[in-house]
């Protein structure tokens, strides 16, 4: 048992290492690019408020990138 909850320990101090260097490190935008890629499904189950705030940024900055973003992609020119 005592080897269990130290493994999940483990674990969990290392996802908090992670997301603190991401914070320190990465742009909001890249942080919004790796929650997207890593994470995809929770886009659209979360409400974007949440995902802001997870982002640790505003709900507002996080519709701008979502807009750029999206801006940035090319169309496929219709057929």
């Amino acid at each position: 048992v005592a080897l269990a909850l130290a493994r999940a320990l483990g674990f969990h101090i290392e996802q908090l290492a992670r997301r603190e260097a991401s914070l320190l490190l990465e742009s909001a935008t890249q942080r919004y690019q790796r929650l997207l890629a890593e994470r995809p499904e929770l886009l659209a189950r979360v409400p974007q408020h949440q995902l802001a705030s997870y982002l640790a940024i505003t709900p507002v900055a996080l519709s701008r990138i979502r807009r750029r973003l999206r801006a940035a992609v090319p169309h496929s020119a219709p057929p």
